[in-house]
């Protein structure tokens, strides 16, 4: 059996979205949950089609990935669309300018580097009392959310379609994105 973690991953993308929405305080802390995990969920789905359309590929990962032109995610899409015949996604769309704006906030974050900010900031108490105006904050807003989030998931549902009928690979989802999946082979064992 295997269990799709980037369907987890997306669940978590979607609750956080709609905690953001229900919540009384600052939705920011929601909306920095929900954008994270909507690029580890991208980057969690071409692990997966990797794993079914380039078995070889993807048991090396580590090392095939590592060098150029397939270095890192961008590079496991490059390979994707290779195996697949699919075009690669023109870097100038909106679209996939969303995914690079969710690379910059998972790059910022994986890296954690302090930030020197000098600044007056006139904030009373509350949730917003520690609104200063850092890359995070920059990269974290509601209209960023909503538009990388509604454009990743897009280009997943778009993507795996292209691979599914290109490849004819029936372990793809029809629906990803979707629900949780899984997939997996029974066997009878006998008394």
């Amino acid at each position: 059996m295997a269990s799709n973690t980037y369907e987890y991953l997306w669940s978590v993308c979607e609750k956080a979205m709609e905690d953001a929405q229900q919540t009384t305080g600052s939705p920011w802390y929601y909306y920095f949950t929900a954008m994270t995990m909507a690029y580890f969920c991208y980057e969690a789905f071409l692990n997966h089609v990797l794993h079914l359309i380039a078995p070889e590929t993807f048991s090396n990962e580590k090392e095939f990935f590592s060098k150029a032109p397939y270095k890192g995610t961008e590079g496991k899409l490059r390979k994707v669309c290779e195996v697949a015949g699919v075009i690669f996604p023109n870097k100038g769309d909106a679209t996939y300018q969303q995914i690079r704006l969710l690379k910059s906030l998972r790059d910022f974050v994986a890296h954690g580097k302090t930030e020197m900010i000098s600044m007056v900031v006139e904030a009373s108490n509350g949730p917003e009392a520690i609104n200063i105006q850092s890359t995070l904050h920059e990269l974290i807003t509601k209209q960023n959310a909503e538009k990388s989030i509604c454009s990743i998931k897009e280009f997943i549902i778009s993507l795996n379609k292209e691979v599914r009928n290109k490849t004819y690979c029936d372990r793809l989802a029809l629906f990803p994105l979707q629900g949780m999946s899984a997939f997996g082979s029974a066997s009878e064992i006998q008394p």
